[in-house]
């Protein structure tokens, strides 16, 4: 991600000296002619237009389908290849499977280091712990977290917490209790 973040100044550093440099020549030019000429040879040499304005890469939340032109991204997207697909959300987003940024991934599904969502391993989990993805944080409301594990009931010595969905232990003394006090 920091290496990301170093290329994409460098190249908004390159991307800002190159515009200097063309505002500069076309300001030394009086006719259209000379600048729609110009911007054409630059395009033709690898530059993009981005807003009027020459760059040799796209910046950040820009792509460039045709390496003509610098078009924006998908919402919420840092750095995409196309329309329709992101490889880096803007920071406090996560990267869905299909390709678009949202603020957290869809139920049944972890956030990876690199900010992607991807699969629990274990199916009944709506959420999951992101280093074990086998192991529930939380569960659908037809099951109860034991531990890490959803059950469709809580064990012996122990009774569902029904306004959070969980198993709370009984006390130490007892299998069953109908209160953790008993």
């Amino acid at each position: 991600m920091e290496i990301i973040i170093i290329i994409i100044i460098i190249i908004a550093i390159i991307n800002k000296w190159i515009a200097k440099a063309m505002n500069f020549f076309i300001k030394r030019r009086t006719t259209r002619f000379l600048t729609m000429r110009l911007i054409r040879s630059w395009q033709k040499e690898g530059f993009k237009n981005i807003n009027g304005t020459c760059v040799i890469i796209c910046p950040p939340t820009t792509y460039s389908p045709d390496n003509v032109i610098c078009i924006p991204c998908i919402p919420d997207c840092t750095l995409c290849l196309n329309s329709t697909d992101c490889e880096v959300c803007d920071e406090g987003f996560v990267l869905k499977k299909d390709g678009t940024c949202a603020e957290e991934c869809d139920n049944g599904q972890f956030v990876n280091s690199e900010g992607k969502c991807e699969d629990c391993t274990n199916t009944d989990c709506v959420k999951c712990n992101s280093q074990a993805p086998n192991e529930c944080i939380e569960c659908p409301a037809t099951k109860y977290l034991d531990g890490t594990v959803c059950k469709d009931r809580c064990p012996d010595g122990s009774i569902p917490n029904a306004a959070n969905f969980f198993c709370t232990p009984c006390n130490t003394s007892c299998k069953t209790c109908e209160t953790t006090v008993d």
